[in-house]
């Protein structure tokens, strides 16, 4: 066994472990900041007043 390579094998193989959890931390964080942004467009969705009557019940709602 060459316990030169060896050497230069760890170094490779610890940054690659860092580099996989480093991303799996950016898509939880990802994942997390999306469904924040679905419920946050739910509530202002629900927060539109309901249009009553049948004339103009078209709203446009920016943000």
């Amino acid at each position: 066994m060459d316990i030169k390579r060896t050497a230069q094998v760890s170094p490779i193989l610890s940054s690659q472990r860092i580099a996989n959890e480093h991303l799996a931390a950016t898509l939880k964080l990802v994942n997390d900041q999306t469904k924040a942004n679905g419920e946050a467009a739910v509530k202002l969705i629900q927060s539109v007043p309901q249009a009553t009557g049948n004339v103009g019940n078209l709203l446009n709602v920016s943000v």
